[in-house]
């Protein structure tokens, strides 16, 4: 939401593998072993940030939590866009417009909304820095209706987020603020969010020097110097100014900067970016740091995903939660999952899960959400070897990841099959060899399998209903492949659709939401392995769960 189409068009090259509509039948089988004797590094819940682009339009106050899909069962930060100004609406004085007074302060609703999400046992990532629009000559919207340009008095700024976190100290007390995190300003090289009046690139990256350095001081003075700030660059592609410059600068002058984050955006399904890859991005950051001196940083990508849909709405191409409602999604995700933990990195934040005007809680979980609430549950275990033999062929990528937690009781595994086109049909034919820890040979070994394919995902259920009702792309606002047909401003164009969804169709479609676990005993061999296959679909994704299952009576084949 935060690269505009028009610039991150020009940014975005060229065309990436892609098949229009024709079979990717996996010539070959893709065999993966994996030993459990061999455990490796940690890993992270690479699935812990939600991102808002406007918390006082996006009250948690109401949130009830869901007994059939929840992202509280795996969230762990609200990640706040411009969360202390900008615009009239977000700038915290009791009179925005009046310019004559500058300390007229009123942080109220950016505390309430804070209340909300600690509420529910998160923990608030705030972007500050937003300049108010009264703090700035000059003042330019930029690309997202928020003031680019930097403060004319940086006192009378320092002041404001000197009372801000006054008020948050208030509100919360010290304690709770340490867990919190915070960064100035999203894309900081981004000129179209922030911005000298010169459009010098070198007086902007002086400005936004400033910016950080008198946002942090406000902060630590007023809560603690042991806040966690950072900084959140594009990366990705290029912006105004080059963001290792910033890196050099934070390190030379012992600026706080505990972690650095970048955005990642694909320009639709089918075609990748021309920047950095994924890994790339991370590496890209990493290595500015460790250059200078920084090696201890946190980092993670706050925004991406895929721009764009293949169809257009009435209004936009944009996808308003980054993602596809078709499966092709869920391979996408999944190999996002994998590339993030090859990379070291700590998250990817999402937009959104579900298909209501609240996508975090209301409506149809997509199959993102089925990809992130599993790959979640690696949190903690340690990350086994996974050797590949074997070639799917078709222009199929297919990837596992594997983990032992930490107790030794449970092996957790992810395989996928993914093909960089939206409507790739055919199978991919997968054997998993389990070496089993030494204490389960000869021992019941519980395997559970989630799929997370056609059959679990109720949005092309939805592509056929539009087809034949004559639901044209028309009457959307946004791309109709985003699965957020409610989604305020971005989904369905009228209210008579809207409510022909919630009352009519939404019904129809729950049940294709949901995952249906299969489960079986298998005996581990003597020499303590294990096999386990899947036929799985192109832009499709499994996951089995392994346990010792001496003291466990369940069923074989189970379905829930």
């Amino acid at each position: 939401m935060h690269i505009t189409q028009k610039s991150f068009a020009a940014a975005v090259g060229a065309f990436a593998f892609t098949w229009c509509g024709i079979a990717a039948e996996g010539t070959g089988e893709t065999i993966f072993s994996i030993d459990a004797d061999n455990p490796g590094k940690t890993l992270s819940n690479v699935n812990k940030v939600l991102t808002l682009w406007e918390l006082q339009e996006s009250s948690f106050a109401n949130v009830k939590r869901r007994n059939d899909a929840d992202v509280l069962e795996f969230a762990e930060y609200v990640e706040v866009m411009g969360a202390t100004g900008g615009n009239d609406r977000r700038d915290c004085f009791k009179d925005p417009a009046n310019r004559a007074v500058l300390d007229d302060y009123d942080f109220s609703r950016l505390v309430a909304g804070c209340r909300d999400i600690v509420r529910l046992g998160l923990k608030p990532y705030l972007k500050l820095g937003n300049v108010p629009r009264k703090f700035s000559s000059d003042i330019d919207s930029g690309d997202f209706g928020m003031n680019i340009r930097p403060p004319l008095d940086y006192d009378a700024y320092g002041r404001y987020m000197a009372a801000c976190a006054k008020a948050l100290l208030d509100a919360f007390g010290r304690d709770e603020l340490l867990t919190w995190r915070f960064a100035v300003l999203t894309e900081f090289e981004n000129a179209g969010w922030f911005k000298d009046a010169t459009g010098s690139a070198e007086k902007t990256f002086q400005a936004y020097c400033r910016l950080y350095e008198v946002t942090v001081d406000a902060f630590t003075r007023t809560i603690s110097p042991d806040l966690t700030f950072g900084a959140h660059a594009m990366a990705v592609t290029e912006g105004l100014w080059d963001e290792r410059k910033f890196i050099k600068y934070a390190a030379e002058r012992h600026i706080p900067l505990k972690f650095v984050t970048a955005s990642f955006y694909d320009f639709n399904p089918g075609r990748f970016t021309s920047g950095f890859n994924l890994p790339n991005t991370i590496g890209h950051l990493r290595n500015a740091a460790e250059s200078v001196g920084l090696t201890n940083l946190v980092y993670g990508i706050d925004e991406g995903r895929i721009l764009s849909g293949l169809a257009r709405g009435a209004k936009s191409g944009a996808l308003a939660m980054r993602i596809v409602g078709d499966t092709y999604q869920a391979a996408y995700d999944a190999r996002i999952v994998r590339q993030l933990f090859d990379s070291n990195a700590d998250y990817f934040a999402a937009w959104g899960y579900f298909s209501g005007p609240h996508t975090w809680f209301d409506g149809l979980p997509s199959v993102s959400f089925h990809v992130a609430r599993e790959s979640a549950k690696f949190k903690g275990m340690r990350r086994l070897p996974v050797a590949a033999e074997g070639k799917a062929g078709g222009g199929v990528e297919a990837d596992a990841v594997a983990a032992l937690s930490v107790d030794g009781g449970t092996i957790r595994i992810m395989a996928y099959s993914f093909v960089n086109n939206l409507h790739a049909t055919g199978k991919t034919p997968l054997r998993m060899k389990v070496k089993l820890p030494a204490a389960w040979k000869g021992q019941d070994v519980r395997v559970v399998r989630k799929t997370i394919d056609d059959d679990a995902n109720w949005f092309d259920e939805w592509r056929r209903i539009r087809r034949e009702r004559g639901i044209g792309d028309d009457r959307f606002n946004w791309s109709p492949d985003d699965p957020a047909p409610m989604h305020a401003g971005c989904g369905l164009k009228s209210e008579k659709d809207r409510q022909m969804f919630v009352k009519e169709i939404e019904p129809m479609l729950r049940d294709h939401a949901k995952l249906r676990p299969v489960e079986e005993r298998m005996k581990a061999s003597a020499e303590g392995t294990v096999e386990l296959a899947a036929s799985l679909p192109v832009n499709s994704v499994v996951f089995f769960e392994l346990a010792k299952d001496s003291t466990l009576h369940l069923p074989l084949n189970n379905h829930h």
